[in-house]
């Protein structure tokens, strides 16, 4: 009996205890909203993806506390560095604001968006 009120005295603890994810937030340089679908990726091979405002909440138990190194892609935007990558120390709980990343020349256009050109019919 004393051993199943230990163990779930443990049990209890260690459910308790709730991931403080790392938070990256990637925004577009032009007008500072964020970025959906940038892929991250990590050494290791994870992806990453952000969401609709640009955010990736990252949670790998062995990765936290550390500089961790992500590839960064995202289809018609580059990231300033010649490599498209960079090093980001994963804090629990912590958010990070990337460099923002720039529209490439093959320009991006949202129909709907004023100063966006029309769609052809």
């Amino acid at each position: 009996m004393a051993r199943w009120i230990a163990f779930l005295a443990v049990s209890g603890v260690l459910l308790s205890q709730t991931p403080s994810y790392f938070v990256v937030s990637m925004v577009d340089q032009a007008n500072g909203r964020g970025v959906p679908l940038v892929k991250l990726t990590t050494v290791a091979g994870v992806n990453y993806y952000t969401d609709s405002d640009g955010l990736v909440a990252f949670y790998e138990p062995g990765m936290m506390s550390r500089r961790v190194f992500f590839f960064i892609k995202a289809d018609g935007y580059e990231y300033p560095d010649a490599l498209g990558s960079t090093r980001m120390m994963t804090d629990s709980g912590g958010v990070i604001r990337s460099p923002p990343i720039i529209c490439s020349s093959a320009r991006r256009s949202t129909p709907g968006v004023a100063g966006a050109p029309a769609p052809a019919i």
